[in-house]
């Protein structure tokens, strides 16, 4: 029989409270990675001091062993002393402090209460990040000239739930992304705790919005951040202040539209931007013969090939749907919009992903725009 008690963990999760983490779960976490070996002793005091202090049949050698645990477990001057040594003060706020580790180039941040009696009661809050969103096909840097760091963990102890320590955490960290030039990003599974972050809070934060759908940046505006955003091909969502010029010519050429409405998506074409395509369901450029003579194939040229070119195709069509009926009928579109709106009737631009290159056809005065990202 499964009891509740074993449920209580996997429901904390689901309803974003990450798990059943407790300071002392904080403390054995960040121990093994920071603190020098003297301090595994109190590991194991912790680990059994319930039953520790009540035995009257402890040895003279365990009980000083227990007495130096407990001296150590202390929050003193030698241990703040160390701290600095390890880990970056980020900045201070509402009485806690944010600390950092960078692994690589991956930071790890650390919500801290300088004023705890316990080192076991000194983390708080954790929030992981990852350099440059290495989970994606697509790096953001190259086409966008944007930094990002991805949030792949974020927790709060327990014992400091519902005091908007999650909050301040968050503030934190993302003002100094922010210093650093680079976009904080959602993680691609958000719970409902992570939700009401990134959907209630964030935005009252951040000026600039967007999300990744198939690896490729979206700009978005703030009113339509909501947690019905996220599906439908939305992998994370994009929070930033001051974007780079790339991000804000994207942002430009989707000025007026919705993304929820559909009026602007992706789509991914599994070929080069300047290649041929034939004008014939199944014709090619080269055909080939097999020589008996010299027993191998041979190729040449097709002389009634007949081609066209992606950017032909946007110069004769007067729309985005009459685009991609066009596209369709000669085999080459692997289409996707963000809001599944498979018949494209309301969109009204469309970041075209080619294989070496990226860009954003519109609808402009009756006609269709390219521009390259």
């Amino acid at each position: 029989m499964i009891k509740l008690k074993h449920l209580l963990p996997e429901i904390s999760l689901m309803s974003g409270n990450a798990g059943s983490d407790t300071m002392e779960d904080f403390y054995y976490n960040v121990s093994g990675k920071i603190l020098p070996k003297k301090y595994d002793i109190v590991n194991d005091w912790l680990g059994t001091r319930d039953w520790d202090d009540d035995s009257t049949e402890l040895n003279a050698k365990r009980k000083k062993e227990l007495e130096k645990a407990k001296e150590l477990a202390v929050v003193n001057s030698d241990f703040k002393s160390m701290i600095d040594s390890k880990m970056s003060l980020v900045t201070k706020g509402g009485g806690y402090e944010l600390r950092m580790i960078k692994e690589g180039k991956d930071l790890i941040f650390h919500l801290v209460d300088p004023k705890a009696k316990y080192i076991y009661e000194y983390f708080i809050g954790i929030i992981k990040t990852e350099f440059g969103t290495r989970s994606y096909r697509f790096d953001p840097r190259k086409a966008f000239n944007l930094t990002c760091y991805q949030i792949h963990w974020s927790n709060v102890a327990q014992e400091h739930m519902g005091k908007g320590l999650g909050k301040l955490m968050y503030t934190m960290v993302y003002e100094y992304v922010n210093g650093l030039g680079a976009a904080l990003v959602s993680d691609s599974m958000l719970f409902e705790g992570s939700q009401k972050m990134w959907f209630d809070f964030i935005p009252s934060k951040a000026s600039f919005f967007g999300v990744v759908v198939e690896d490729i940046f979206f700009p978005i505006d703030k009113s339509e951040i909501s947690r019905d955003v996220m599906g439908n091909g939305v992998d994370t969502v994009v929070a930033m202040e001051n974007p780079p010029k790339e991000v804000r010519k994207l942002a430009y050429n989707v000025t007026g539209l919705s993304f929820k409405r559909g009026q602007y998506g992706m789509c991914r074409v599994r070929a080069g931007i300047n290649d041929k395509i034939a004008l014939k369901a199944g014709d090619t450029i080269r055909t080939f013969t097999f020589n008996d003579k010299d027993d191998r194939w041979q190729s040449k040229p097709n002389k009634n090939f007949q081609y066209t070119m992606f950017s032909n195709l946007v110069d004769e069509a007067p729309t985005m749907i009459v685009l991609f009926k066009r596209m369709e009928g000669l085999g080459m579109a692997d289409g996707y919009d963000v809001v599944n709106q498979t018949d494209y009737k309301d969109l009204k631009a469309c970041v075209f992903s080619f294989e070496n290159a990226n860009v954003i056809v519109k609808e402009t005065g009756g006609r269709l725009v390219m521009v390259a990202i």
